[in-house]
C-alpha cells in the first residue's frame, strides 16, 4: 500500500508541530517523528 500525503495534511502536520514546539520543541520534534513512523507502519503492514 502506498500512503499518498496531501498537501494539506503536511500543513496541518507543520501546524501542529510549530503549536507543540511553542512549549516543547524535542516534544514537536518526536511528535513528527512518532506520526511519520506510524503512517509508514500503516504502509508496510495495512491490515494491522
Amino acid at each position: 500500500m502506498k500512503i499518498i500525503w496531501p498537501p494539506l495534511a503536511i500543513d496541518r502536520v507543520g501546524e501542529i508541530a510549530q503549536y507543540i514546539a511553542q512549549d516543547s520543541p524535542n516534544s514537536a520534534q518526536k511528535w513528527v517523528e512518532s506520526t511519520f513512523q506510524v503512517v509508514e507502519r500503516l504502509e508496510k503492514f495495512p491490515k494491522s
